[in-house]
């Protein structure tokens, strides 16, 4: 019955690399790290003594976790999230910088205009 569970495993880890196939390997590593834990999280929580097939096991995921390409989408969805909402903060740094610096710049003109 273990068997079962684990060969579950194995196929829903490897549908969702095949559905990651296009992620940065740096995404798809971090996925698969977080899956392995999840589905392994879930196997022990498992009444495997009555489990009936591999494929009953494999639903059990896909109820718990959604199927590996949905997995991969969410995933890559809130990676992309991450990321843009990291690039709009730099560029607000970047606009706050810029404005410090014209102020040093119309500073340093009226020192020379001034002085």
């Amino acid at each position: 019955m273990i068997k079962q569970a684990e060969n579950a495993v194995q196929k829903y880890r490897r549908n969702l690399e095949k559905a990651l196939e296009a992620a940065p390997s740096s995404i798809k590593a971090e996925v698969i790290q977080d899956a392995n834990e999840f589905l392994n999280d879930e196997v022990r929580a498992m009444d495997v003594g009555r489990l009936t097939s591999e494929s009953a096991a494999y639903e059990r995921f896909v109820q718990r976790f959604g199927t590996p390409d949905q997995l991969a989408k969410d995933y890559l969805a809130e990676s992309t999230s991450f990321v843009g909402d990291e690039l709009a903060a730099q560029a607000n740094d970047n606009k706050s910088l810029i404005a410090s610096l014209r102020i040093v710049a119309y500073a340093v003109i009226l020192i020379g205009v001034v002085g």
